[in-house]
């Protein structure tokens, strides 16, 4: 069993260090559906020449009853989806909690939340060895001592039941017109959902109090931008499937990439403000944060992240 590595608690106080809010874009990619949030159901609409109809009252009633079939639905606004700041922070600190092995001192970087009875920790444990991901070379938390100022660097970032977050992830907004569509997963139960579509576009911001470059070392692993920006996010990320044309259809696979950067910072000068845009301030901005994800050499582990 490796030994958790861990850290004192930084401090909760503003711009101790350099605050940081970034702007995220976030792309659906091609063959990928997003199905995201607490689904709910919906009535399907019945077009207006169904009631036009002139046909036996029985056999019309009997026809909007097999429409209105009720179908899941991600969450709306206004009729439009969004994709909540918490699914988000899940998936980037899924990632950062298992990109890590134990070093050559057997220490390793983070503990992992997985608040279960014995047998459910089971299959949590089967179900990440099975897709490569980190598999319980550490015990996992199950609670955290509150007298306590030491925590692993993850939690020291990004929070846990007895540590507020560093980090405050927004809930992501459509950049572009989004026309959700219907697909039955399912045949056999007919389970019929809309989604989201392939190329749609959201955007959302970061925002990372008293970041140091560590801490944007693990936000950038969390996020995968030290490779593509590609994740995998929401319901069957893992299992492509059929619609009810018999073509493969996948889900889960979306991009990350970085619109905007600012930086905050509270020093003998004062406050400033500095706003990182361009491509080539962004690319430089990367370098530094790339180079500083070097450092970390033989603890990063790769692990299999594709739905296909």
């Amino acid at each position: 069993m490796s030994q958790l590595k861990r850290v004192k608690r930084s401090t909760r106080a503003l711009f101790n260090k350099p605050y940081y809010k970034f702007e995220v874009q976030l792309t659906v990619l091609e063959n990928n559906y997003i199905f995201v949030g607490s689904a709910r159901d919906e009535l399907a609409k019945v077009p207006d020449s169904v009631y036009e109809e002139k046909i036996d009252l029985d056999k019309k009633l009997e026809k909007i009853a097999d429409l209105i079939k009720p179908m899941s639905s991600i969450i709306l606004i206004e009729d439009e989806p969004y994709i909540p700041g918490s699914t988000l922070k899940g998936m980037i600190r899924f990632r950062v909690e298992h990109s890590f092995k134990p070093d050559k001192n057997g220490k390793i970087y983070s503990c992992f939340i997985k608040q279960a009875h014995p047998e459910i920790k089971e299959n949590i444990k089967n179900f990440l060895i099975k897709f490569g991901y980190f598999p319980n070379e550490v015990e996992a938390r199950q609670n955290e001592d509150i007298r306590s100022d030491q925590f692993c660097k993850v939690c020291d970032l990004f929070g846990n039941s007895n540590l507020a977050s560093r980090v405050i992830i927004s809930d992501a907004k459509p950049l572009n017109e989004i026309k959700l569509e219907e697909l039955n997963i399912s045949e056999k139960w007919n389970d019929i959902r809309r989604v989201i579509p392939p190329k749609s576009q959201f955007k959302f911001t970061i925002n990372l109090n008293n970041g140091d470059m560590e801490d944007l070392a693990l936000l950038y692993l969390g996020m995968n931008l030290h490779n593509d920006g590609t994740l995998l996010l929401g319901m069957n990320k893992f299992a492509p499937k059929k619609n009810d044309k018999g073509q493969i259809i996948h889900f889960g696979r979306i991009k990350l990439e970085l619109i905007k950067i600012l930086e905050f910072s509270n020093d003998k000068k004062g406050f400033s403000e500095k706003e990182i845009s361009t491509s080539e301030e962004i690319n430089n901005f990367n370098e530094k944060i790339l180079n500083e994800i070097k450092k970390f050499e033989d603890q990063l582990r790769n692990f299999s992240e594709t739905s296909e």
